[in-house]
């Protein structure tokens, strides 16, 4: 598990930690309770381990704020006061459980097992397939014989098996298993550690059970489970959207043939000197909306291609001959990328309609309809996200330009706002804030769907009042649920506070 540990004592914070992370576990420490607070607007955080006597935010406080905002987070209070009015306090406001000090740290670690079993599992053993788990003797065995793993390949073995239908990006694993104090690995450095389980679980014939689904991340394979567990049902909806993926980048993909036409002529155009301002201006626009679009079809390969692209276009270093020859090389690498990807999609669309054509019977029923307006100058993603997520029960309204924002407001009356950072007329960072600062719209839930990957970006927009940033690409389906738990929080909240109102 992430967990968040909110200690103003050191001392303790430092014991705790070393415990957890001993066991495991992946552990921030926040010395106070604002700062705990904002640093759960970062991460994904399965248990908050929280001191009573803090400053800044008390820990009951922080503790019902969270409750509000992020009811299935688990929290354990730890305090050294021992009354019963205390304690009573401390559950009524939304604890899972109450720890007195002084305690023993390996009661703690118990204490957080017995919670982790409550939170995801009911059983204390978990298993998929031949694959089992025991927690509290860090076991992991197939078919009865041990795998002998390193701590981060066990950390990350448990994190699939704990969520054993799910596929998880680079950047997730990243957000559930690296502390903040961690050095950040690459992708070579995921890589690795997948290439390392797979090798532990080969003396015991069990490394088919990590699959690689390329363009999203890494996780358990179905088959496995097929073996010895009654078998899962398939999933229509998640069938349906690949099919529709599928399809919408036949009917879009000339946009991004011409987004590399205009990338090739500003190649050309640099190794005979001619390149004008507003080629360079168009050529940087061109990948910039590559690098997402493509992303959202699952061409990640391409996507950094374009990535990169735009980096160089970006750069005061055009005029050098071994950056030109850079561009010339990445470019017709993204040509060929982009030839054999269509080829492969026509493919796939072709017998996947043949097999199962679209229907209106195929859409899944979502407990959450949504109208979301979002705001991005990319027409093909704009497209995209129309055609994937109205199935899933969001409709996309599109807005090319933020110019005629308020008016569109009134007029669609949004659940939720997708917006780029990076956008003409008006930067997303200044649109998020001016509808933070609007009386009417100030409520309206926030997603940030960017490209932009620096610290800085994602810490600004959080602090101007965005509710989540997403990374271009992003799988559909995963936006969708990003969507859903933001409505349902809106929800929540809602509900409270027509109920506080009933009250009065």
């Amino acid at each position: 598990m992430r967990i968040l540990l909110v200690e103003d004592d050191t001392q303790v914070s430092t014991v705790l930690a070393a415990t957890l992370v001993r066991q495991s576990h992946v552990v921030d420490i926040a010395t106070d309770g604002q700062e705990g607070w904002e640093m759960l607007q970062f991460f994904p955080y399965d248990l908050v381990l929280l001191d009573i006597m803090l400053p800044k935010l008390d820990g009951i406080s922080f503790c019902r704020k969270l409750r509000t905002h992020q009811p299935d987070i688990l929290i354990m209070l730890l305090t050294a006061r021992s009354n019963q009015a205390d304690r009573v306090l401390g559950l009524d406001a939304g604890a899972d459980d109450y720890m007195i000090k002084p305690f023993d740290p390996e009661e703690l670690v118990a204490r957080v097992r017995a919670l982790q079993r409550r939170g995801i599992s009911s059983s204390p053993v978990l298993e998929w397939g031949r694959l089992r788990l025991e927690p509290a003797h860090r076991k992991f065995t197939f078919a009865g014989q041990p795998i002998n793993l390193r701590p981060k390949e066990y950390a990350l073995l448990e994190l699939f098996l704990r969520n054993p239908q799910r596929i998880f990006s680079r950047r997730e694993i990243l957000d559930r298993l690296w502390a903040l104090d961690d050095d950040l690995p690459d992708e070579s450095t995921i890589k690795a550690h997948i290439k390392g389980i797979r090798r532990a679980l080969r003396p015991v014939g069990a490394e088919h059970l990590i699959q690689t689904l390329y363009g999203q991340g890494y996780g358990l394979s179905a088959n496995e489970a097929i073996n010895d567990t009654p078998q899962i049902p398939p999933n229509p909806q998640a069938e349906r959207t690949q099919m529709l993926v599928a399809e919408i980048w036949q009917q879009v993909k000339g946009l991004s043939f011409e987004r590399l036409t205009v990338l090739q002529q500003a190649a050309t155009a640099l190794r005979t000197g001619e390149c004008s301002e507003t080629l360079r201006s168009n050529a940087t626009q061109s990948a910039h909306q590559l690098t997402g679009a493509l992303g959202m079809f699952g061409f990640s390969e391409g996507s950094q291609i374009a990535q990169q692209l735009e980096i160089l276009f970006e750069s005061d270093r055009l005029h050098e001959p071994q950056v030109i020859q850079r561009i010339a090389d990445l470019v017709h690498d993204l040509q060929q990328y982009l030839r054999i990807k269509d080829q492969a999609s026509s493919s796939e669309a072709s017998s996947q309609n043949a097999a199962s054509p679209l229907s209106a019977s195929d859409s899944t029923p979502v407990p959450i309809q949504a109208k979301v307006l979002a705001i991005d100058d990319d027409e093909m993603l704009l497209n995209l996200l129309q055609e994937v997520l109205r199935p899933l029960g969001v409709e996309i309204i599109p807005l090319p330009s933020p110019s005629k924002l308020w008016q569109t407001l009134d007029e669609i009356q949004p659940n939720l706002v997708l917006l780029d950072v990076q956008m003409p007329e008006m930067n997303g960072l200044e649109l998020c804030k001016a509808i933070r600062a609007s009386e009417q719209w100030c409520w309206l839930p926030i997603i940030f769907l960017t490209v932009c990957e620096d610290f800085q970006t994602q810490s600004t927009s959080f602090e101007i009042g965005a509710d989540d940033y997403l990374m271009k690409p992003v799988v559909p389906s995963i936006l969708a649920t990003r969507i859903f738990n933001r409505l349902a929080r809106l929800q929540t909240i809602q509900q409270h506070a027509v109920s506080e109102l009933a009250q009065l």
